[in-house]
């Protein structure tokens, strides 16, 4: 079984994992959320719904007990029956009324011959994270996902490359590629 920690009041929410399974598994993934933190102390929650965003819809979960610890629940094939899915933490007051959301946090799954996606059919990976980031962001909110995991950039940066340094992406110059060895230098 693979686990997957989804923890709203991180940074960069998906914890673990690369993909949260294969499409088409049914409760071979269990997903644990960490509700975030002015969720757990709001007085007024009593329930949490976590939703799940497919192309057929939103699939909620059962309603979830009001708990500071994480909620835990597999992943039903109903949510796992196409390559994306998007998971977002609601917070619901007696009445059944929502009184705050989380960020959405989108997952790829794995192409797998249980589901309805088998292979490659648009490009490369790269491509389809693209042409996904574009159909459902703005260029301002795409900037906005991306602050903190990629440098700021300006037209002064035209010309800079990127790569690795200490394990975090850094910009990087190159006087002249073809007497630098940039691949082995950097």
């Amino acid at each position: 079984m693979t686990n997957l920690t989804i923890d709203f009041n991180a940074v960069n929410p998906l914890l673990t994992g690369n993909a949260p399974g294969e499409i088409g598994e049914n409760n071979a993934v269990t997903l644990t959320v960490i509700p975030e933190t002015a969720m757990t102390e709001n007085v007024e929650v009593v329930s949490y719904y976590i939703m799940f965003g497919t192309k057929d819809g939103v699939i909620p979960s059962a309603a979830l007990p009001q708990s500071s610890e994480p909620l835990v629940l597999p992943l039903s094939d109903a949510v796992t029956k196409y390559k994306s899915l998007n998971v977002q933490l609601w917070a619901m007051n007696s009445d059944g009324a929502i009184l705050m959301k989380s960020r959405m946090v989108h997952l790829f799954l794995k192409p797998s011959v249980a589901g309805e996606f088998v292979g490659d059919d648009s490009g490369t990976l790269l491509a389809q994270i693209a042409e996904f980031l574009n159909t459902h962001y703005s260029n301002a909110e795409i900037d906005m996902l991306l602050s903190g995991v990629l440098p700021a950039v300006t037209a002064a940066d035209n010309g800079d490359f990127l790569c690795v340094v200490n394990g975090a992406w850094a910009k990087t110059t190159l006087n002249n590629a073809r007497e630098v060895d940039y691949l082995g230098e950097l």
